[in-house]
């Protein structure tokens, strides 16, 4: 199953503002600057309590967060300044990633451990990589782009996807490579068979 289908897996009638979102994040890794865990979780705990639900437990925390690493952390403090907006809180209790906070902190977490490819200097630099961030927070939270049906945020999606359009530049430029090594084979073919009737 592609992270696509597993973020549109599970449809609610929740939607949210994009625009909003996308402003929020844009505004988020303007300021994120070095990682900051106790900072992080801090912030998360404030959104829990802001959105009407118990902050997740240190431990859940910590068990939802192992792994990451600087960027990551980075990313992550970025993706939880989405719950500065009121829109995003109170839609939280309705969104599965909001029936706990463990499950809301693992959807962020996990999050930013898929997007390795949207770092921090990438964002800063791309509304476009805002925008894919965006939507694959909505996503994740399990709500809808708000003016949008599913097919077509899908489609968004699938034309913003970072990863793969590394790859498939990544791909002409390999067969690029391969088709000007043929035509530097079959050049030198050809000079030796001219060559060779040279000499007769």
């Amino acid at each position: 199953m592609s992270l696509t289908e597993r973020l549109f897996g599970r449809p609610t009638g929740v939607k949210l503002d994009l625009v909003a979102v996308r402003a929020k994040l844009g505004d988020a890794v303007r300021r994120v600057g070095d990682a900051d865990p106790e900072l992080t979780r801090a912030r998360l705990a404030d959104g829990c309590r802001d959105a009407a639900m118990t902050p997740p437990l240190p431990e859940e925390f910590d068990a939802a967060v192992a792994g990451l690493e600087g960027e990551s952390w980075r990313r992550l403090a970025v993706l939880v300044g989405v719950l500065e907006l009121g829109a995003v809180r109170a839609a939280l209790p309705q969104l599965p990633a909001g029936r706990s906070a463990e499950e809301l902190v693992a959807a962020f977490a996990g999050l930013a451990r898929a997007t390795p490819l949207l770092t921090i200097e990438v964002l800063e630099q791309s509304e476009l990589r805002v925008e894919e961030l965006a939507r694959r927070l909505v996503a994740t939270l399990g709500a809808a782009v708000a003016g949008e049906s599913l097919d077509e945020s899908k489609k968004a999606l699938h034309r913003l996807d970072y990863a793969r359009l590394i790859t498939e530049a990544e791909q002409a430029r390999q067969s690029a490579t391969e088709r000007a090594e043929r035509l530097r084979v079959l050049q030198e073919e050809q000079e030796a068979r001219r060559t060779r009737r040279g000499k007769h």
